[in-house]
């Protein structure tokens, strides 16, 4: 894994975002077991977030942290729960370095049921990117599954272009270019 990212700067991204009066995007840390199997169990989430499926339980929700803490230490990723001012984790947000393209970054979310449609998941990606243009980053990256048209939305609606390349797991690319037009 290491040698995927040698060309690539270390991630330096904040370890806590203030996304709205009401929201806190903070990094995932050994404290954050329940939190992180709370996110997993959801459905959509299992779908759609790949790590989730290994996620089932408190002892293996307290693995995962423990890679996100890996690859966070190794500069690779930094993994956000979204956090309400009344401390409940309401969903995840994700952003690590593209495997195959320097300088670009990939980013994931999932929200809980009930905090969908706030907009949670554009505004800390409009932060990262913000960040992440500072730093010289070149793009943002997603992969969406064909039926996850909630994502294909906000994808769009941020300014996100389908390129029709596809994944191993058959979910298509999209790519925000951080470059000045």
């Amino acid at each position: 894994m290491l040698e995927r990212y040698e060309n690539q700067p270390k991630l330096n991204l904040p370890n806590s975002i203030k996304i709205d009066d009401d929201f806190e995007a903070r990094q995932f840390n050994a404290k954050d077991g329940m939190d992180i199997a709370k996110i997993a169990a959801d459905v959509a989430v299992k779908k759609y977030i790949p790590w989730a499926i290994d996620v089932s339980d408190l002892q293996s929700a307290e693995e995962q942290i423990a890679k996100f803490d890996d690859q966070y230490e190794k500069g690779f990723s930094i993994r956000y729960g979204i956090y309400s001012n009344e401390d409940a984790c309401v969903g995840y947000f994700g952003v690590w370095q593209n495997d195959s393209e320097p300088y670009s970054l990939e980013t994931g979310s999932a929200i809980l049921p009930g905090y969908r449609g706030r907009g949670l998941s554009n505004k800390c990606r409009s932060a990262i990117m913000q960040i992440a243009k500072q730093q010289g980053y070149k793009k943002l990256i997603s992969f969406l599954e064909h039926s996850n048209q909630a994502s294909r939305s906000m994808l769009l609606k941020a300014g996100y272009k389908p390129t029709g390349i596809l994944n191993a797991r058959g979910e298509e690319k999209y790519e925000l270019s951080l470059q000045n037009e």
